[in-house]
């Protein structure tokens, strides 16, 4: 891995006074970019088992961005020779896997998958983790509901995902090193997770420290920062990862547990222990002022609860349900707490990539009472969580302004292809986005539609006008080359990332065949059953109620059990129906 670009400064903090924090981070300047320079920001979208669909993304943009490197290092190239640097990743549940599946990973090479090589295990962390290593009957499985004293932590078996995260943040021991030298130092990652203990926050009154108003704050999230042999600038609340990824290395078990408590969905999958310094709070700033003359932010005060000279516990679930799209933080990263990232096509000089599974609308909730019940409104309530999580309107709003270059969003698409499917993208749409872990062939959809989509995202649209300074270099045979149409018909913009013509990434990656019929609906029935009784059971056990009084509680089970099955089967089988799988 070589480390190109000095660390990002970080200025001094008394941490031992918490309620004097306040400082000023070093403002970012698009004049001190070097003029050969675009910085990236990732920003990768909860996603369930769409983390398939990322995973095929992430593939193929690494590829390129390979393929690249090593036609700059080769003797005689003539072909685009500026850089992109990428400095942040941030994301959450299944993209915030992915985000650390990927930092594990980048020190070494590993084969990227394409149509026609899906077969058996690949060595591919992304393809394996999210298309080999997870199924439904492993999610159904009862390995977390073995011994004699059970205890019921998830709808669904949790056990598995240590070990997929194990596994895919493990490089193989005969791995080939890679330099990538499109790696910031420190590469910073970000991973959002719900804090159901919650963050104390205290706003005395007029100063006083016993009387005001106190929150508590559950949108939390966990850092990292990859860092080479330079150590340093680091912030407070980062925890530095050094390679080679190790699991008996603090830090790197950190990301693990932090990568499956943003995945933790709620109920339904294990939520997740946490541990932390307490400290690392006192540098959580919100704004005082962003005038010009009074650019000062200060850590919240959180008294109240005194926990500055100790551990952090908490339990925390997936951090999509309270921020799905972190892209103000990758923004501030770039551009620094106050700064400001060009939007101006001839001025852009770094952009964050939205990578977002399901940025579609969404089924409108309740119009009126006349239907409602207790359940259906928790339910109603339950969904307008969710989907006011998933997004704020301005950033959407942004990222999908064809004249801003300094927000770009990837999502899936198949275009004329669309009857096929019905509408539908990918089949990790289906049962609330739980469908990809039916079937391997989902997956493997999911997985190559988003190499493929990254490919034509990266030719068509991760764009500048070709008169930006990033492409001074550029010959007239390049630039006719790479010339495509970002506004109209004409052809006036050059790829950020080019796809080097007559290498593995310039050939079009295929549209994948929906995977019509190829799932047997029948399979999954047993499974359910017999998480089902192990539930059931191990809740009897926990009630001690005698034998003889369980007996009448088997006419019970066995209802219960059958309307679950029939529940689960019709809507299975109307979800898949109406995509046509």
């Amino acid at each position: 891995m070589t480390y190109s670009n000095p660390p990002d400064p970080v200025p001094p903090i008394d941490g031992d006074n918490f309620n004097s924090v306040e400082y000023d981070p070093p403002d970012r300047d698009p004049v001190n970019v070097p003029s050969d320079v675009f910085e990236l920001g990732l920003v990768m979208a909860g996603a369930v088992s769409a983390g398939a669909y990322i995973a095929g993304v992430m593939d193929f943009l690494i590829e390129a961005l390979d393929v690249w490197e090593q036609k700059k290092a080769e003797p005689g190239f003539s072909g685009p020779k500026h850089r992109t640097l990428l400095k942040v990743i941030t994301g959450a549940s299944g993209g915030a896997m992915n985000g650390a599946i990927a930092v594990a990973n980048l020190n070494h090479k590993f084969k990227h998958i394409r149509s026609g090589e899906t077969a058996g295990q690949t060595e591919n962390p992304f393809f394996d983790a999210w298309v080999n290593d997870i199924d439904i009957s492993l999610l159904l499985a009862l390995e977390d509901l073995s011994g004699d004293n059970p205890e019921i932590r998830s709808i669904l078996d949790s056990t598995e995902l240590d070990a997929i995260a194990r596994r895919s943040l493990t490089p193989p021991p005969d791995a080939e090193p890679i330099e990538r030298g499109y790696l910031n130092d420190p590469l910073r990652l970000m991973l959002t997770v719900t804090n159901l203990r919650g963050i104390p926050h205290w706003i005395g009154l007029s100063g006083n420290t016993k009387q005001g108003h106190g929150m508590l704050m559950h949108r939390d999230h966990l850092r990292f920062a990859l860092q080479g042999p330079s150590n340093g600038g680091l912030y407070p609340d980062e925890l530095h990862l050094q390679y080679p990824a190790d699991m008996s290395s603090q830090s790197w078990v950190s990301l693990a547990k932090a990568a499956l408590a943003t995945g933790a969905f709620p109920a339904f999958l294990k939520p997740r222990d946490i541990s932390r310094p307490f400290k690392d709070y006192k540098f959580r700033n919100v704004f005082k002022n962003v005038l010009p003359e009074t650019k000062k932010y200060r850590a919240v005060q959180a008294a109240k609860y005194d926990f500055s000279d100790g551990e952090y516990n908490f339990l925390a679930v997936d951090g999509g349900t309270m921020n799905n799209e972190p892209l103000e933080m990758a923004r501030r990263v770039l551009a620094g707490a106050f700064g400001r990232n060009p939007r101006d096509g001839l001025k852009a000089k770094r952009a964050t990539i939205m990578i977002d599974p399901f940025p579609e609308m969404p089924s409108l909730g309740p119009e009126n009472g006349l239907n409602i019940n207790p359940v259906s409104s928790v339910m109603a309530l339950a969904s307008a969580w969710k989907s006011e999580s998933r997004f704020r309107a301005q950033d959407l709003a942004l990222a999908g302004d064809n004249h801003v270059y300094s927000r770009f969003l990837l999502a899936p698409s198949r275009r004329d292809h669309d009857q096929i499917s019905r509408g539908a993208r990918i089949t990790s749409e289906a049962l609330g986005a739980f469908g990809g872990f039916l079937s391997r062939h989902f997956r493997v959809h999911d997985y190559l539609l988003g190499r493929r989509n990254c490919q034509r995202f990266l030719s068509h649209n991760f764009t500048l006008p070709e008169q930006h300074q990033l492409f001074k270099s550029w010959d007239i045979n390049d630039r006719q080359d790479y010339l495509v149409p970002r506004h109209g018909d004409q052809k006036d913009h050059l790829p950020i990332i080019p796809l080097i013509k007559g290498s593995a990434v310039e050939a079009e990656e295929p549209i994948p065949s929906w995977p019509t019929g190829l799932y047997d609906r029948s399979s999954i029935e047993p499974l359910i059953e017999q998480r089902f009784d192990a539930i059931f059971d191990a809740a009897m056990k926990k009630l001690e109620i005698p034998w003889y009084q369980k007996l009448y509680l088997k006419p019970l089970k066995w209802a219960a059990r059958n309307k679950l099955c029939q529940f689960a089967s019709e809507k299975i089988a109307a979800d898949l129906d109406r995509m046509n799988l």
